[in-house]
């Protein structure tokens, strides 16, 4: 399999958060926030200014199948 494009930062030395920008072929990027819990993801939304926005708990092949895409024929 290819790899996926992606850029990731890590802020470890601010409360462990892990961010990554995720750009799949006919997907708009999206950001992908890992953390402790749902609270400290929440949290670190809120400091990103994101609090507002859209969110998942889906994994990204389950949101590309939901776009109507065949992850498994994406050519990176």
């Amino acid at each position: 399999m290819e790899k996926i494009p992606r850029k990731s930062f890590v802020i470890q030395s601010f409360k462990d958060w892990y961010f990554d920008i995720d750009q799949y072929p006919n997907v708009p990027p999206y950001l992908e926030i890992e953390g402790k819990s749902e609270e400290h993801l929440r949290e670190g939304m809120k400091l990103l200014g994101l609090d507002n926005n859209r969110t998942s708990n889906k994994g990204e092949r389950i949101l590309i199948k939901e776009m109507g895409l065949d992850w498994y024929n994406m050519k990176f």
